[in-house]
């Protein structure tokens, strides 16, 4: 096992008794006393695992330095490169805490015995035999110091040592004359280990693009780069590889020593497995060995948070074993998918049937309790049909098929107008509110039709080329060769309005209603759809799909400008709408081989990931403006689905493994966030960093659809 020589400060953590802010001005605030420090943190969380560790360092002859001399030896840390002085006294930090158990630090660190270690304070004994050499910026704020730690890491790189580099900033521990960014750049390349925080990546690239900044520093030498965000996405970058890994979730109690923890329990595995610097590019090569490391890293980390202070809340090996790991099933299991299926049927299955008014309950919070009873959306009420349709067919469920066709009755004799043949929009109970004809909703009632008719609703085979001369005779423009959008409830007023969201799912009901049916005119008219959607339509923004159109299809890029998050026309580029085109793509093509079908499908799945994907916080933004900048920042439900299902299909398609990995991704994102494993389905959105707004589950248009579309789809590729 390789020692780890741990260089720089160690302080006294005095940790407030006060939540941050404080409720009153006379909250009796008091402190209590926990030894601490970064570098010091890191030895002990070695030494506690069962490492060999050095702390390398000054303590000062005072109280507070006889108790952390005797707190790392308690820890077992190996003492022998420490240096003491009666010339000054313990540094002091002052921690405070918030409801979430995140820290915030003032300091008292005047000529301080850390800042008196000398470059002549080094035993040359330190950097005699293989091993990892750890800092951090704590060591760059005065010069002196700083010229110590540059020794230190030119005496250990010149002794082969693998250098690690946490940056750990604390601006509020830098002179205000002292530019912390100037003296992170002049040494943060010499680091073999690098490991920040999200917020200490922004403030390294001072501007200047991420993705940039990481080439560079891994060009010039650093072998793995470790980004950490609380108990979020933990990212990590070698030469070889990149991964992402979800912490375990855990009741945060205290914050204060968790990525010292975290870059402990790494540091613990490189020397556990004796990975020194001849040996750290094959160990980084094999991504089963690193993803393992970056689990167990995580692991102490998640431990840590739970209990107060530093030094004590640092796990022992016994512990980090005893964790419940996150589980992740195979997401390209078949067993897995139709078990998730299964899931989310059982969700609403005991629910959204009902037997008074007819159809289907649609409006459930998220433990599966109404919140409306009586309203019927046009969108879900045939999503529903879809939903028990491809259940009844996947698993031969009769009990699925009477529910289907429980559906299709309440959709010919509630939804549809008997006299005009178009569909309410909206209806409370049997009530309509909102008669107007939505090419979109006319679209999931081809859908629902195929779909029933394709899993034994023998009367649909009718409905589905009644709906399509329908929309032939009122939507279709031939001189468009789309459709268009929205026609009042006579026939009478054609909207000026053109979506491409209409016709995207026009698409999708045209494909099902040709693999219902086998009728090749039904494959045809998808096929131009998405030719002038993909090509034609595409072409007026380098490629991209723009939502919004005037009646002579030229972008109308003002439409709902303030309304990112319309239910079913947002403004901007959608991440998943250009992966569900994709997705559509490459379902045609297997009846169609046309190349371009492939190539556009690569290309608007690729330019979706580079645009949507949120690599602080995971998964994918709902919207892009003009720019490709993110207008949306939310997470939806249907964009990571849509995005899975195209990724599978690309990575069956293509052979191209980059898919299968986009895949896993996203599904280990979803399977995080978006799943609800407690009451069951998903949950339809949320923020940026992956908080709920509300308790709504299905509100109108979401009865999972999508979710349960996705796995039939990647099925159909397994």
């Amino acid at each position: 096992m390789l020692k780890v020589v741990c260089f720089g400060e160690a302080f006294i953590d005095l940790l407030s008794n006060s939540i941050e802010p404080p409720v009153s001005a006379n909250n009796n605030e008091s402190f209590k006393k926990f030894p601490g420090g970064a570098p010091a943190n890191v030895a002990v969380v070695v030494s506690k695992l069962g490492g060999t560790s050095y702390f390398v360092g000054k303590l000062a002859k005072d109280n507070f330095g006889e108790y952390l001399h005797l707190s790392l030896a308690k820890a077992g840390v190996n003492l022998d490169y420490t240096k003491y002085t009666s010339d000054a006294k313990t540094a002091l930090a002052y921690v405070s805490l918030d409801k979430e158990g995140e820290r915030s630090f003032s300091f008292s660190r005047d000529n301080t015995a850390d800042l008196m270690f000398e470059p002549v304070d080094f035993s040359e004994e330190c950097f005699n035999h293989n091993g990892i050499f750890h800092f951090c910026s704590n060591t760059f704020t005065h010069h002196k110091i700083f010229q110590t730690t540059k020794a230190g890491i030119s005496k250990a790189k010149s002794a082969g040592m693998l250098v690690s580099f946490d940056v750990n900033l604390r601006l509020n521990l830098w002179p205000v004359d002292r530019d912390p960014l100037v003296y992170i750049w002049s040494v943060v390349e010499q680091a073999h280990i690098l490991k920040m925080s999200a917020d200490e990546l922004i403030f390294i690239c001072a501007g200047e693009d991420e993705s940039k900044v990481i080439k560079r520093l891994i060009k010039a030498g650093v072998k793995l780069i470790v980004i950490t965000n609380g108990g979020l996405l933990i990212r990590y970058i070698s030469q070889y590889a990149q991964g992402e890994f979800y912490p375990p979730k855990v009741s945060v109690v205290d914050s204060t020593a968790a990525g010292d923890a975290f870059i402990g329990g790494l540091l613990y595995q490189l020397a556990f497995q004796s990975i020194s610097l001849n040996l750290i590019d094959k160990w980084l090569s094999e991504a089963e060995s690193l993803n393992s490391a970056i689990e167990f890293a995580s692991a102490c980390g998640a431990i840590t948070v739970t209990r107060e202070g530093a030094f004590d809340a640092l796990p022992y090996l016994s512990e980090v074993i005893a964790l419940p790991r996150n589980y992740s099933p195979g997401f390209k299991n078949k067993s897995f998918l139709l078990g998730h299926i299964g899931s989310i049927m059982d969700f609403y299955h005991s629910r959204c049937v009902d037997q008074k008014i007819g159809g289907f309950i649609q409006h459930f919070r998220d433990d599966g309790s109404v919140y409306d009873f009586e309203t019927r959306h046009l969108v879900s009420s045939t999503r529903f049909i879809f939903n028990y349709s491809m259940a009844a067919k996947q698993f031969n469920d009769e009990n699925y098929l009477t529910v289907a066709r429980h559906g299709v009755d309440f959709l010919r004799q509630a939804h549809r107008n008997q006299k005009t043949g178009g569909y309410a929009w909206i209806m409370k109970g049997r009530e309509i509110k909102d008669s107007t004809n939505y090419c979109y909703g006319l679209a999931f009632v081809l859908l629902a039709y195929s779909a029933s008719y394709k899993a034994g609703v023998v009367e649909a085979k009718a409905y589905i080329g009644e709906t399509c001369d329908l929309m032939d005779k009122y939507f279709w423009i031939e001189s468009d060769g789309l459709y268009c959008d929205e026609i009042s409830a006579d026939w009478s007023n054609i909207s000026d309005y053109r979506g491409q969201n209409a016709n995207m799912h026009s698409c999708e009901a045209l494909i099902m209603a040709y693999e219902a049916t086998q009728e090749k005119k039904y494959l045809q008219r998808a096929y131009l759809i998405a030719k002038n959607i993909c090509q034609r339509q595409a072409c007026l923004t380098d490629g991209l799909i723009w939502e919004h159109y005037d009646s002579d299809w030229q972008i109308d890029w003002q439409y709902n400008k303030n309304c990112s998050d319309d239910l079913f026309r947002p403004w901007g580029f959608q991440i998943g709408h250009l992966t569900e085109w994709a997705k559509l793509l490459l379902i045609i093509e297997r009846h169609i081989k046309e190349e371009w079908l492939v190539t556009r499908a690569i290309e608007l799945f690729d330019v979706a990931m580079k645009m949507g994907w949120d690599s602080q916080f995971g998964g994918l933004y709902y919207g892009a403006d003009p720019d490709g900048m993110v207008c949306d920042s939310d997470k939806y439900f249907w964009v990571q689905a849509e995005s899975i299902a195209a990724a599978a299909l690309l990575a069956r398609r293509t052979g191209n493994a980059c898919y299968w990995q986009w895949y896993n991704r996203i599904w280990a994102y979803s399977w995080r966030y978006m799943v609800d494993h407690e009451y069951g389905a998903w949950f339809r959105i949320l923020s940026r960093n992956n908080r709920k707004y509300d308790n709504l589950k299905s509100p109108a248009g979401k009865t999972d659809y999508h979710t349960m579309g996705a796995c039939y789809e990647v099925l159909n590729v397994l």
